[in-house]
């Protein structure tokens, strides 16, 4: 299947969100306006990582995906580090970063390359906060001066709202 999806969970559940922090920031080591966003749980701090701040990572919507482990250089975590694209169709996807627990079956496919099915609301790790964003390959957002020099992170150009696909109430 091909085009766009409608997200029926949210990633993480509502009553554990303490902050979103929406795309287009330009922070840190981000030399171009962020491609994700941020969910940060009620239980986040900036320096802890303890697994009784974790809450439930979810799927937004049905799909296949596939997870990695973080470079050492860019991992949040002793506890795991992970990134994960979940496939909806194959033109639309999101991407979660700095996941630190996984759930069962994706323990067993990490860094293998398998794409695993998941379901809308499925636990797919657990994580006191993540980065989120959401893809759209029939999408090329217009403005880049030489889009091509985005091939190594290929996805930025193809990065559109990340609240769009949420089915209402849970967009607002």
């Amino acid at each position: 299947e091909s085009g766009p999806v409608t997200f029926t969970y949210p990633p993480m559940e509502v009553e554990d969100i303490g902050m979103i922090q929406p795309t287009g920031l330009m922070i840190g080591g981000h030399v171009t306006p962020i491609d994700h966003g941020y969910y940060s749980s009620k239980n986040w701090k900036s320096a802890v990582r303890e697994l009784k701040d974790f809450v439930d990572v979810l799927a937004p919507a049905d799909g296949m995906i596939m997870v990695g482990s973080m470079p050492k250089e860019f991992a949040t975590s002793d506890i795991g580090d992970y990134r994960m694209t979940l496939y909806h169709t194959c033109t639309f996807y999101t991407i979660y970063i700095h996941v630190n627990q996984l759930s069962k079956k994706l323990q067993e496919v990490v860094d293998t390359g398998k794409k695993v099915k998941v379901f809308a609301g499925e636990v797919i790790g657990r994580a006191p906060g993540f980065d989120f964003s959401v893809h759209n390959l029939d999408v090329v957002l217009p403005g880049f001066v030489d889009p091509a020099s985005y091939s190594v992170e290929d996805w930025k150009i193809h990065t559109v709202d990340m609240f769009e696909p949420f089915a209402e109430p849970l967009r607002s």
